[in-house]
């Protein structure tokens, strides 16, 4: 999980990588200390910030914090860590934050909609290739559960439609996922962007939309 700016302020954006050595919990955390491949994600633990990870006993991982780790870090540095470490293992876990001698933090994991952000994509991958259709999925929380979607090719918009999550009642993110044929369009780099619907416009002030990009190549 890194971090991406939004309009209601920093939030948290899962991205899936490969890795080299998958040791649940870990691997993840590594991941936060080599960065994203997406360039508008950021991490808020350098390298050298994590040691281990404890198998989990009761809901419960130890996370050893190594030398390179922020002195302070932050509330959402402190979810990046929960949500990450959570997603390596394949379960809500509650995080003790030690530094080889104390215990620094408990870490649960905020609600979603707290600290995440509104919509997510998973696919495509940044700078995927593709050909004559453009696989897309993610997850999201949005009026209606309506995910409005464009692609744009130097900033001008040449295809643009809108998905159907799963869901919206709930806290939660529900999926979404749908095919976008382009075959009509030329080879070339293009801007695929996803955000939440707000039928208002802004004028009845509440919920900011929130967006996703990802680059991709048509060959």
């Amino acid at each position: 999980y890194f971090v991406g700016d939004t309009l209601a302020g920093p939030r948290l954006y899962r991205e899936f990588q490969p890795v080299v050595a998958p040791v649940p919990g870990l691997a993840g955390l590594k991941l936060l200390e080599s960065g994203p491949n997406d360039p508008d994600y950021r991490s808020l633990w350098p390298a050298g910030s994590f040691e281990s990870v404890s198998d989990p006993e009761d809901g419960l991982v130890t996370v050893q914090l190594g030398d390179g780790a922020p002195a302070e870090p932050s509330a959402l540095a402190l979810q990046q860590v929960v949500y990450t470490v959570s997603a390596g293992l394949q379960e809500p876990v509650t995080v003790d934050l030690n530094n080889g001698v104390d215990l620094l933090e408990t870490i649960s994991a905020a609600p979603q909609l707290d600290v995440l952000s509104r919509v997510n994509l998973s696919d495509p991958t940044e700078g995927q290739v593709v050909t004559d259709t453009l696989s897309v999925s993610g997850r999201a929380n949005s009026f209606e559960a309506n995910i409005r979607w464009e692609v744009r090719n130097d900033g001008e918009v040449v295809l643009a439609d809108v998905f159907t999550a799963l869901g919206y009642m709930e806290p939660r993110l529900f999926p979404f996922s749908g095919e976008i044929d382009v075959s009509s369009l030329e080879p070339g780099a293009y801007t695929l962007m996803v955000e939440t619907d707000d039928p208002s416009g802004g004028a009845e002030g509440g919920i900011p939309v929130f967006t996703d990009t990802r680059t991709f190549v048509i060959e």
